[in-house]
């Protein structure tokens, strides 16, 4: 890592290191709250294991999410161990750490409709048919002038496999006013991208869906 620093010129400091001598959750968990203080901007974990065999990784990422949130990248041993691509794996692990804490890696020029000032949205329910539990509206919206940076909320619907929205004239007003507190502004134009529907079901999303948006605005 300190090698692709270099590469870029990016002055950074060196990480802290800590050795976990153990495959247990409870001390990796005991380490973490030991070290983890509010000025830490992410973490990196070298985890055991294998693609698809790494037993501490969900409770690690639980972990990380909900009790000591801090944004986290985990790099599983098998991955590094052989030595090959080190480099570009490094790469792309500072590439992903860089947009989790809120950085840019990419952006485009010249975007259609970006002429003006523009959010784009995009929205999405997920079904867990299997257990027949609520479904849940997935939406994201753009809040800075090159669509790189994003406001999201997650709200759960009504009943299970119910595609059709009923909650998005709140979450469409939560994310214009996220956009105005970002920029000092509502945008002049919204472009929203809906997945998710089949053909059959375009007119309710147009006779449902679009005047709570409508609303919103």
């Amino acid at each position: 890592m300190g090698k692709c620093f270099d590469t870029i010129n990016y002055d950074s400091q060196r990480p802290k290191e800590f050795a976990i001598r153990s495959n247990q959750f409870r001390e990796w968990e005991k380490v973490l709250k030991a070290n983890l203080n509010p000025g830490v901007q992410c973490v990196v974990l070298l985890l055991p294991g294998a693609k698809g065999k790494a037993p501490l990784y969900d409770d690690l990422k639980r972990l990380l999410l909900k009790d000591l949130p801090v944004p986290s990248q985990v790099v599983l041993a098998g991955t590094i161990s052989k030595g090959k691509n080190v480099r570009s794996i490094c790469s792309k692990i500072l590439i992903q750490m860089c947009a989790k804490i809120g950085g840019e890696p990419w952006a485009m020029n010249e975007l259609p409709y970006f002429d003006d000032v523009t959010m784009v949205c995009g929205l999405d329910v997920y079904h867990n048919t299997g257990k027949k539990s609520q479904s849940l509206l997935a939406f994201c919206a753009s809040i800075n002038p090159r669509a790189t940076k994003y406001w999201s909320a997650c709200k759960v619907q009504g009943n299970a496999g119910e595609e059709i929205s009923n909650t998005l004239e709140g979450v469409m007003s939560d994310a214009l006013n996220a956009f105005k507190q970002t920029n000092g502004r509502y945008p002049n134009k919204v472009i929203i991208y809906r997945d998710g529907v089949g053909f059959s079901q375009q007119k309710v999303v147009l006779t449902h869906e679009v005047p709570q948006i409508t609303q919103a605005i």
